[in-house]
């Protein structure tokens, strides 16, 4: 089966979702997945999420393809190779709180984010994102305490890490949370300051 890449969205967890699908079905049998005309960039990202995700080695990409598949919230996620551990304390948050998609709904204010990192006190606070590749932010992932984080393609990734992954909503209709997340664990903070009082609360 091959899975079209041309004219799909150049996010990156919409690229971590397809992926993760071609994971599942490689399970049938070996998968294809065909970028067609999609950029260097997304192509790139194909390539680096196959390597850290379990059965990413059974995936062939290629320029061309003459089949469509949609994509759909609910795809089941694919472990990574590297895993959370449970029990295992830290002392080190990752977090994303600049979401490119819709970033007006989504993204905590300036005040929000100088109040959590002042909050955080000798806690190490890794962010998350394209100034680091695929494989470093899993490893990050994998070593910290928990994922905080606005809707995006971050918290896919740490969902297959298995962190424990702070949602936050902000402006964000809940439907809308529920209709990309509702099927995976996570806590959903109506913003920064409500993850505080968790987080203070451990």
């Amino acid at each position: 089966m091959k899975i079209l890449g041309s004219n799909l969205h150049t996010s990156f967890g919409d690229c971590w979702k397809i992926v993760s699908l071609a994971c599942n079905l490689s399970e049938r049998g070996e998968t294809s997945i065909a970028v067609g005309n999609a950029s260097q960039r997304v192509q790139t990202l194909f390539k680096e999420i196959s390597a850290v995700l379990d059965g990413g080695d059974k995936i062939s990409i290629f320029d061309r393809c003459d089949c469509h598949v949609n994509i759909n919230q609910f795809i089941p996620t694919v472990k990574t190779k590297f895993r959370w551990q449970k029990g295992t304390s830290h002392r080190r948050i990752c977090y994303q709180f600049d979401g490119a998609y819709r970033s007006e709904l989504k993204n905590p204010p300036v005040a929000h984010i100088d109040l959590f990192k002042a909050k955080l006190g000798s806690v190490e606070a890794i962010c998350l994102g394209k100034h680091l590749s695929v494989s470093e932010c899993v490893r990050h992932a994998s070593t910290s305490d928990c994922f905080v984080g606005v809707d995006s393609g971050m918290a896919q990734l740490c969902y297959s890490v298995g962190v424990p992954v702070y949602l936050l909503r902000y402006k964000q209709e809940q439907a809308t949370i529920d209709a990309w997340h509702g099927d995976k664990p996570t806590r959903i903070c109506l913003d920064i300051e409500e993850f505080l009082e968790i987080w203070n609360s451990w």
